[in-house]
């Protein structure tokens, strides 16, 4: 069996400063989003308030990030806490479950034909479908672009069968789920 964890990341956020332009602009323009902040400003407060959540975090299993509706910070927090685990040498990867809106996957520069849903159709072969962050060597399974909305995770039977696969090769398997009140799907997850 998983170990399931319920975490408010929203008591994170109540504590991780905002991110502002001011803070940003001490990166290089191409750096300038969460990703930076956490791989090139380590000792910010933003990045610190990442760290300080891994305590909280299982040694290993899954942990899934969801907001209530889009732009809440999900996204920000599933990719800005799985980079943190990695810096603390972690093995953890970071699956973008959102199919529709593929926010973690464009954060990551992803822009894969396939991913998690075809991952899903054969869990043996998920490598085939794994990306790397080329600055901070961070593993993601992307949202694919050849998304039909007919299909979703949930009805992928192969899903609970990735994720068991997963979690035997990783510390930590991170998810960014879709809103919960845009689809059912995010809750589901």
């Amino acid at each position: 069996t998983r170990k399931r964890t319920l975490f408010p990341y929203t008591t994170l956020f109540r504590s991780a400063p905002e991110l502002t332009a001011r803070s940003l602009r001490q990166l290089a323009p191409d750096k300038r989003s969460p990703l930076g902040s956490v791989t090139f400003q380590p000792a910010s407060a933003f990045a610190t308030a990442f760290r300080d959540l891994q305590g909280a975090l299982p040694d290993g299993g899954v942990v899934a990030f969801i907001g209530a509706v889009s732009n809440e910070g999900a996204t920000t927090a599933a990719l800005c806490t799985a980079l943190c685990a990695a810096q603390q040498d972690r093995r953890v990867i970071v699956l973008d479950c959102d199919l529709r809106r593929r926010a973690l996957s464009r954060a990551l520069d992803a822009d894969e034909e396939e991913g998690i849903l075809q991952a899903c159709e054969n869990p043996q072969r998920w490598r085939d479908y794994l990306g790397e962050e080329e600055e901070t060597g961070l593993h993601f399974i992307p949202a694919g672009r050849g998304f039909n909305p007919w299909r979703t995770l949930i009805s992928s039977p192969g899903f609970s069968d990735l994720l068991n696969e997963l979690t035997a090769a990783y510390d930590l398997v991170v998810l960014d789920c879709p809103p919960a009140l845009n689809t059912a799907d995010g809750g589901a997850i």
